[in-house]
């Protein structure tokens, strides 16, 4: 089978490094940064070359400016090792090169003794490197950029295979916690797949008020009043299937969630001065080796200092973590996704309490990273890798969905309203945010 190596060049700060080790996660090729290998007295590209001929590595990735001397001789090394060779370049504009070296490096000295001369000279030399493509990471957004680059790189060498995580190992915190309360409720969801049929006053409750959150918040929404918000919860309770058999429940669901709407908009919204950027986005952390971890971020925002808040919305009155499941991972997990979609050196993250107004605040940094992933890999694994599931009664099984089939629940179910979902196995798979 034939070797490959996908080689990216380009631009200072213009994503070369991010979108490496995305591809080295996606593909499970070894990946190679120049920076990393620097020793003194030796040529960085030919320490990578001696390093490939000894290990004879199939799939590798290389990160490079591609505008040293040595670069074509470095190049044509590879071809003489076996390898069929893709060369991606990624650029962008002098400003923006320079304003992500001011928020990621806090203007450490160039080599050349100023920035803009050395991305000056950067951009004139790539300018004489050929390449398979050129992409412009200006405007666009990384994971988009590394799915490009997997798709040229992939066409170029056959033997490449791509590795998605497939829907059954993408993980949710919903997911994940289901699990941690009870595995007998977990494997009728999430392995059976059998449908949810019923649901609760405070599950309805917070459906209702995100669907307003989410109304309220959209960056055309500035002039979005009180009894526009309200007229559209009460119109979005009334087509809540199974309320209406349920008059007096889709009654206490819908003034409940008014109540809560109705005090953020006088407590929050009218106050708010931050910037949107987002609402109920979704996204995907690619964990590697198949397995991902997928989530909803009910709002995005920019602070006036300029940095990405990541802002989880909830309607409980407190934190009330339950024994075993790492809640605040599951806002870190959602500061990483915002961190890195936005190549942003830090995210503030906030879990706000609606009914008090009481935040948890935190910070996800670029030293987090890996930590953050291999924390979230090493949950999913334990999950995965159980085989047996049995039921853990406690308080809870008053609001479980699957009471009315469980061996041994502790309290009968609540009162809650029967759901019927056409396709409910889709929404299954992975659960909510």
């Amino acid at each position: 089978m034939a070797k490959s190596a996908l080689v990216l060049i380009g631009q200072i700060a213009a994503g070369k490094t991010t979108t490496a080790r995305a591809l080295a996660q996606r593909t499970g090729a070894r990946v190679f940064c120049v920076e990393d290998v620097r020793e003194p007295g030796r040529a960085a590209l030919h320490i990578l070359g001696d390093t490939l001929a000894t290990t004879g590595l199939e799939h590798v990735i290389l990160e490079c400016s591609g505008t040293t001397a040595d670069f074509e001789g470095f190049l044509a090394r590879l071809d003489t090792l076996g390898y069929v060779i893709t060369v991606v370049k990624l650029v962008c504009s002098i400003e923006t090169a320079y304003r992500r070296i001011q928020a990621t490096r806090s203007l450490e000295r160039a080599r050349g003794g100023s920035w803009p001369v050395q991305l000056r000279w950067v951009e004139q030399r790539l300018r004489a490197v050929p390449a398979e493509a050129t992409l412009q990471t200006d405007a666009v957004e990384l994971q988009m950029v590394t799915k490009e680059v997997e798709t040229r790189w992939c066409q170029a060498s056959p033997g490449l295979e791509h590795r998605p995580p497939d829907a059954g190992n993408s993980f949710s915190f919903s997911r994940l916690s289901t699990f941690e309360r009870c595995p007998l409720a977990y494997q009728f969801r999430y392995v059976e797949q059998r449908p949810a049929r019923y649901r609760f006053q405070e599950e309805l409750v917070g459906r209702l008020v995100h669907a307003g959150l989410a109304q309220l918040y959209r960056p055309q929404s500035a002039e979005f009043s009180l009894e526009k918000l309200l007229a559209s919860v009460s119109t979005e309770a009334s087509m809540v299937s199974g309320l209406g058999s349920a008059a007096d429940l889709a009654e206490s669901v819908r003034d409940e969630a008014i109540a809560i709407l109705r005090q953020h908009y006088a407590r929050g919204f009218t106050l708010n001065e931050r910037r949107t950027l987002a609402v109920e986005k979704r996204f995907e952390i690619d964990l590697g080796a198949g397995l991902a971890f997928v989530g909803t971020i009910d709002r995005l925002i920019e602070s006036q200092a300029g940095i990405p808040v990541v802002i989880d919305y909830k309607t409980s009155t407190a934190p009330h973590p339950a024994a075993n499941i790492p809640d605040f991972l599951q806002l870190e997990a959602y500061g990483l996704a915002a961190q890195l979609e936005l190549r942003a050196p830090v995210v503030e993250i906030r879990r706000h309490y609606l009914r008090t107004g009481t935040e948890e605040i935190g910070v996800v940094r670029q030293s987090d990273i890996s930590r953050i992933r291999l924390a979230l890999r090493r949950w999913i694994r334990r999950v995965t890798g159980v085989v047996t599931f049995p039921p853990r009664p406690t308080k809870l099984c008053s609001w479980c969905t699957y009471n009315n089939i469980c061996p041994s629940p502790l309290q009968p179910m609540r009162t809650a309203v029967e759901i019927f979902v056409v396709d409910e196995k889709s929404s299954a798979t992975t659960g909510s945010g």
